[in-house]
């Protein structure tokens, strides 16, 4: 099987939902290139290595026997026939659904063998570490594999860091600090509160401008209300009366009724002024509130 052959399996489990849908959180270790040894040997060598990872604290989800059974239900059955090419082991570990894949190549010729460590993030590529491991062979005593403390210690910090991202990512962001001064007495001083206080979804606070706007509405208001009482007791005296028999007159003299009239008209438009100033205070108290935005101060 080419690589070619494993892209378009993994084009056709994407796309009928065979593809793992739990994502293990560690790594997969296959092997992507063999040459000089048999499948069983090559696996063994893996299997050796996996556990060498795991001595140093690696995750491993899937040892290079478990990759090769899980990926044969998608037809893969050998993964060496990536040919050690990296976007091959891509594609193997988004199959597995690791964060990490671990490609082994292995090579052996006579009594030396050589083994080719490379370690990459699945969703990017990124190289996470590597290591080149150049041992004897001795018939048929199997290959010597050392431990890999410092492989093994950057294979883990790359997992634990994609973790934590992964929590963060879930997390929700930190809560608004509200702070509160509150005093306790009156030979006290003030003592500062910090609450991690959410405001409402939608919440609006009005600003100092919106208050001011809001007692110049309500002074302009009580302001046109006033004049227009006092209006109406001035056109009082100037109202038409009536005689016994009828006949309509007037209860003050005309000048007198000239003035009264006169001073009612301007009590009147006072009060259409004040009428008007306290519909402009309104409106720009409203807009004010409005775009203070939710938990504005």
């Amino acid at each position: 099987m080419t690589p070619a052959m494993i892209e378009v399996l993994i084009v056709v489990a994407a796309a009928t939902g065979d593809a793992t849908a739990a994502r293990p959180s560690g790594v997969a270790v296959v092997v992507t290139r063999r040459t000089g040894l048999s499948p069983e040997e090559g696996l063994a060598i893996a299997e050796t290595l996996s556990r060498r990872l795991a001595s140093a604290g690696v995750l491993v989800a899937f040892g290079p026997r478990e990759a090769n059974a899980r990926l044969g239900g998608h037809g893969i059955s050998d993964t060496a026939s990536c040919d050690g090419e990296p976007a091959c082991a891509l594609n193997v570990a988004v199959l597995l659904g690791t964060p990490l894949v671990v490609a082994v190549e292995i090579g052996a010729l006579r009594k030396s063998a050589a083994i080719h460590v490379e370690v990459r993030e699945s969703a990017t590529g990124a190289l996470v570490g590597e290591q080149d491991i150049v041992t004897g062979r001795g018939g048929a005593e199997p290959i010597v594999v050392p431990e890999l403390p410092e492989l093994g210690a950057k294979v883990r910090q790359r997992l634990e860091s994609l973790a934590s991202a992964k929590v963060a990512k879930k997390q929700p962001a930190d809560a608004p600090v509200k702070q509160e001064v509150v005093v306790t007495g009156p030979t006290e001083s003030a003592a500062v509160r910090r609450s991690a206080v959410s405001a409402a979804p939608g919440q609006r606070r009005a600003t100092p401008a919106t208050w001011v706007a809001g007692g110049v509405a309500v002074a302009a208001g009580g302001t046109a209300i006033a004049f227009a009482i006092l209006a109406g007791s001035q056109r009082a005296p100037v109202a038409l009366g009536a005689t016994p028999d009828g006949r309509p007159f007037v209860p003050v003299t005309e000048d007198r009724a000239r003035q009264l009239a006169a001073d009612a008209n301007g009590s009147y438009t006072a009060s259409a002024v004040a009428t008007g100033a306290c519909a402009v205070a309104s409106g720009l108290a409203a807009w004010l509130y409005l775009s203070s935005g939710p938990g504005a101060p």
